[in-house]
């Protein structure tokens, strides 16, 4: 899906300054509260130690976001953080974290429709700014997952970095990547996957129960992941860059 011009003018014309506006009456508003969620930033970055940990005795948060679009850089919000902590030597408890998020502009109803969730639910919900520092303190010092991580973490960051946060830079694992690398003639959707591995369907497109699922598929994982020699978040790491390097030298060149 691509961003017409129109998206985009209308976003720098209109929306853009509209929300500054929004941001700054609301940091003057809530100084106090904005600058704790500055500090709980500051003290949830992840502590490298885990790096040679092997994977399942890594204490790993795997989230899931809603939002009202794709497109974060043109305006689109996260409406809502699902979240479950897992340590894959002990899944019989996990953690977890759900926070419905008030958007800066109202979702359609079709996102509602898909979602799940109400106008009043989304109305009703936290700012984003103490919504994703409860998420920093509840996955501080873990390992993110999510399905694809390529999509979530990136939609996160470009949002923290709108309501004035640091450089957001979480270690994370993308699963959908991982499923891309164990089952590369496959179709690697969340859906297919857990048709795949028998996995009970929860209600799709609700933040803690797409989390849920795709923990327990990441559980999965793992334990395939080890007969490719792969144990620690380090040995992941490596095999991901090897394996990029290996896909930038077949991408033929455009004269």
């Amino acid at each position: 899906m691509e961003i017409s011009f129109f998206q985009v003018l209308k976003y720098f014309v209109y929306d853009f300054h509209r929300f500054k506006s929004y941001r700054l009456r609301f940091i003057w508003e809530n100084k106090r509260l904005f600058d704790q969620n500055l500090a709980v930033f500051q003290e949830s970055q992840f502590s490298p130690y885990v790096m040679d940990l092997p994977l399942d005795e890594i204490t790993f948060t795997v989230f899931d976001l809603e939002t009202t679009g794709f497109f974060p850089k043109i305006g689109d919000d996260v409406i809502a953080i699902g979240a479950m902590k897992i340590n894959l030597k002990n899944m019989k408890f996990p953690e977890h974290f759900y926070e419905i998020i008030k958007p800066f502009k109202e979702p359609s109803e079709d996102v509602l429709e898909l979602t799940g969730l109400t106008r009043d639910e989304v109305k009703n919900g936290k700012s984003f700014p103490d919504a994703f520092a409860n998420f920093l303190l509840f996955s501080h010092n873990t390992v993110l997952v999510a399905h694809p991580a390529s999509f979530d973490v990136p939609f996160l960051q470009i949002q923290a970095k709108r309501w004035g946060f640091p450089n957001y830079s979480p270690k994370y694992i993308d699963s959908y990547e991982m499923a891309q690398v164990l089952y590369p003639h496959e179709n690697q959707s969340l859906d297919d996957l857990l048709s795949r591995f028998e996995i009970e369907k929860k209600n799709r497109h609700h933040a803690l129960h797409d989390a849920d699922m795709t923990a327990k598929l990441f559980q999965k994982f793992v334990v395939e992941l080890k007969k490719h020699g792969i144990f620690t978040y380090s040995d992941w790491d490596k095999a991901m860059k090897n394996r990029k390097k290996v896909i930038r030298r077949r991408r033929p060149n455009h004269v």
